[in-house]
């Protein structure tokens, strides 16, 4: 099976950005030992342009699923925590709702990965959301925007750029 990087359009980096979010959610909080700490459904401002979407995966700084990405994470009947999450533009008076969710994260050597379709996986120091092909297709076929796949092979651990 063939896997992708999975991440958000560098466009959305700089022109979306998420304010107050520490005041609700402690990032020592998203681990699973601590998740039942954030509230079941909050409320965060952002910033943004007013050409800008609502992107339907946000990566920085935790991972928000729109409903379009969380019904194929359904779907594919992947195992994972969320929380509710609205996100609300007050400059053109615009809201969306997101689910923040904590998937596994896998080591390279494990085979966990051979089940699963959506995951990170701990790469040279860093952490990378993974999402099998079938997994990008189903997205892609819905209209999914502000992403960013890169083709990745999973035996060798290196991305194909």
């Amino acid at each position: 099976m063939k896997y992708f990087l999975l991440n958000q359009h560098p466009y959305f980096k700089g022109a979306f950005r998420l304010n107050h979010w520490k005041e609700m959610i402690n990032p020592a909080w998203i681990s699973p030992g601590e998740f039942y700490k954030i509230p079941r459904s909050c409320v965060i401002t952002v910033d943004m342009d007013e050409t800008t979407a609502f992107p339907d995966l946000i990566i920085t700084p935790f991972l928000l699923f729109s409903k379009l990405l969380l019904d194929v994470a359904n779907m594919y009947g992947e195992a994972f925590y969320s929380r509710d999450i609205v996100l609300v533009n007050p400059k053109e008076h615009e809201s969306r709702p997101y689910s923040l969710i904590l998937l596994d994260t896998i080591k390279p050597e494990s085979t966990l990965w051979k089940v699963k379709n959506l995951f990170f996986l701990d790469i040279e120091q860093r952490r990378e959301l993974i999402a099998s092909q079938d997994f990008i297709e189903s997205i892609l076929r819905r209209g999914a925007k502000g992403i960013e796949i890169k083709e990745f092979t999973l035996l060798t651990g290196e991305d194909e750029r």
